[in-house]
């Protein structure tokens, strides 16, 4: 049984030293790092006074997964970025592969959650901004929008799940 996102965070301890917890040598000598680890391997790392002014700009907390990097003070997003991730490489138990966007009914909306960094990705590049989120990786689309956006998103090699059946191809079709 794969770990709920809820029992992710449950994990999340703060650390004065992410380089010895994580046994690391990967940080460079201007400082020690530190910030929140998860299952006593990941990690969300503090940006520091000594970061480019940059980074100090973009946001509180940073995250690098695999050769992506997102700083943001929105801790919650990139825990779920981070949680995303160590489902599909396997530290929170059974691997989910079937599926990168989930959506679910929920009456007068639906919610479109990524399961994967590519549906992260994905939602990054073709839903605004301003787009109305549900918990934090959830969009909200209107029950009109649903086909198109699945249509989308598998039509950019995404697998969609849903009520319909374990993954739409966009015409209504189950493979």
């Amino acid at each position: 049984m794969t770990m709920t996102f809820e029992q992710f965070q449950a994990t999340r301890r703060w650390s004065d030293d992410l380089a010895a917890a994580v046994s690391s040598d990967v940080w460079d000598d201007q400082g020690t790092p530190r910030g929140w680890l998860y299952l006593d391997a990941l990690y969300i790392e503090e940006v520091r006074e000594w970061w480019p002014q940059a980074s100090l700009r973009a946001g509180r907390w940073h995250l690098l997964i695999e050769r992506s990097e997102f700083l943001s003070d929105d801790l919650a997003i990139l825990e779920h970025r981070l949680y995303v991730w160590a489902i599909a490489s396997g530290y929170c138990g059974d691997p989910v592969t079937a599926t990168d966007l989930q959506f679910d009914d929920y009456g007068s909306v639906w919610v479109m959650e990524p399961r994967t960094i590519a549906a992260h990705d994905w939602i990054a590049a073709h839903i605004p901004v301003d787009a109305e989120r549900w918990g934090p990786g959830g969009v909200v689309v209107e029950p009109r929008c649903v086909a198109d956006m699945a249509q989308g998103a598998t039509g950019a090699g995404l697998r969609c799940a849903g009520p319909w059946g374990p993954v739409f191809t966009g015409a209504g079709e189950v493979r």
